[in-house]
């Protein structure tokens, strides 16, 4: 039973109460939020994106930052609080790949609306690779790169990737989680 991105009112104690994380992520979580949010109860867009910069200082993570952040504020309110912290980063981080996968294609889906489209696919792959200072010039490798891959996915062929169709490409091609890796 894995869990789902729930926008409702589960506070921290409620995590620890249902066994989804253990109490040692659960405090290691805390205590990562507790540093990076200097003390804060919350993360706004602006500091998230900062913490990025400062993990990936050999590229630009700030596109990169911006998506997580979107994911990762559960509530759309503008800012991460340490539930939702705990959350996104026991996802993109855990053991449970059915879990990472569903975090990503989050991240890939740039407009919620449930499936990704090559202009998605591209805007999230381009900003891996600036993160990373990776190829940023090279824009033709990155279109090339993307277009094979959305092919492969797309099982349908109807030009977009659903959540069961980027299940499949992950397992197919795993760099596209390991890509995502805080």
């Amino acid at each position: 039973m894995g869990f789902k991105f729930s926008k409702g009112p589960i506070s921290i104690q409620e995590i620890k109460e249902s066994r989804l994380l253990s109490l040692r992520d659960i405090q290691k979580w805390e205590e990562e939020f507790l540093v990076r949010s200097r003390g804060k109860n919350y993360f706004t867009e602006r500091e998230f994106v900062e913490t990025y910069r400062q993990t990936f200082t050999s590229g630009d993570a700030k596109t990169f930052a911006r998506n997580v952040f979107r994911v990762m504020d559960l509530d759309g309110n503008g800012s991460i609080d340490l539930r939702e912290f705990v959350l996104g980063m026991s996802s993109l981080t855990g053991d449970d790949v059915n879990k990472k996968i569903e975090w990503a294609f989050r991240v890939y889906d740039v407009n919620g609306d449930g499936v990704i489209s090559p202009k998605e696919f591209k805007k999230i792959v381009r900003a891996i690779f600036k993160m990373h200072g990776r190829g940023v010039s090279s824009k033709e490798h990155i279109d090339r790169l993307c277009s094979d891959l959305m092919r492969s996915m797309d099982a349908d062929r109807d030009g977009t990737i659903t959540l069961q169709e980027f299940r499949e490409g992950c397992r197919k091609h795993k760099f596209l989680l390991n890509a995502l890796k805080v």
